[in-house]
């Protein structure tokens, strides 16, 4: 028998950013420091570095370890882990996701485990592979977003929050907070006061006017530290929905409005299929506006 090899398989460009890495803790020659990558990719976010300016995004990713075995996250600026809740939420009961003409139809329900077991198992194990995390949380009432918040003020390797506030405001059942303009600021506001880190502001493109929602975020500390200017809200839709096959998201067209109503740097979902995608490349349809460290 020929042809079989024991031992585990290392995809290439996983065995390329190790030797990247190798290269990295070599000593400085001649004074000058090893570069650790060819490309610096390297950005700013609301005041904190990333490596890279991709950024996984909340719920297609799960905690980061179920893609690690398949992708070395250690190529991204950080991870998005799926929004976490007060308390472990089932979700929606099945059949979930059906396909239509155009993609997929998918209600989850923001099932998770709560935010308990993040910071007991997921955040631990994203510490140790050393990759810097974007919590997304959520919840019903504005009292719990404000107390997930609190119990992820300090939490090693919590670089941000992004609120998921595109899920239904038990205190208002007639809208989502992210559909209305004075729900958003009351979150936010509240969430902000919580944290010494960035928070982001996740939308729903789902609204008459995406301006006034994200104006509102703004507004009550979405995208910027306490007590510190920063960047402005990230603005993406939910999951739940239909998804196109090979076709940015209402989302991701929805994503320039809040930029050139506002002119802030920004993060958007999705889509991202080469170097033109990505903001501060030449080809970038937006100029590629972003700070370098």
């Amino acid at each position: 028998m020929s042809g079989i090899q024991s031992g585990p398989v290392v995809h290439q460009e996983t065995e390329t950013v190790r030797q990247i890495d190798r290269n990295a803790e070599l000593p400085a020659r001649d004074g000058r420091p090893v570069a650790r990558s060819p490309v610096d990719l390297s950005v700013m976010l609301a005041g904190v570095p990333l490596r890279s300016p991709i950024v996984s995004a909340s719920g297609c990713f799960g905690s980061g370890r179920e893609v690690s075995e398949f992708f070395d996250l250690r190529h991204l600026g950080a991870v998005t882990v799926k929004s976490m809740t007060l308390e472990p939420w089932q979700g929606k009961p099945t059949p979930r996701m059906v396909e239509t003409p155009s993609g997929m139809l998918n209600a989850i329900g923001l099932q998770n485990k709560g935010v308990e077991y993040f910071l007991q198992y997921d955040l631990r194990w994203l510490n140790s592979a050393k990759v810097p995390v974007i919590a997304s949380i959520a919840g019903n009432t504005k009292e719990e977003f404000v107390r997930v918040a609190g119990r992820l003020r300090g939490a090693p390797g919590v670089i941000a929050i992004e609120a998921n506030i595109s899920c239904p405001n038990l205190e208002d059942r007639n809208n989502m907070f992210s559909h209305d303009p004075k729900a958003t600021h009351a979150v936010i506001s509240a969430i902000r006061r919580e944290l010494d880190v960035p928070l982001f502001a996740k939308l729903s493109p789902n609204v008459t006017s995406i301006t006034e929602i994200a104006a509102a975020a703004v507004d009550a500390g979405a995208g910027r530290r306490r007590r510190r200017g920063g960047l402005k809200p990230h603005q993406h839709g939910g999951r739940d929905g239909n998804r196109r096959r090979d076709r940015p998201s209402r989302a991701g067209r929805c994503d320039g409005r809040p930029v050139r109503a506002r002119h802030p740097p920004h993060r958007g979902p999705g889509g991202l299929r080469g170097a033109p995608g990505v903001p501060g490349h030449p080809d970038h349809r937006d100029g590629g506006r972003h700070e370098r460290p």
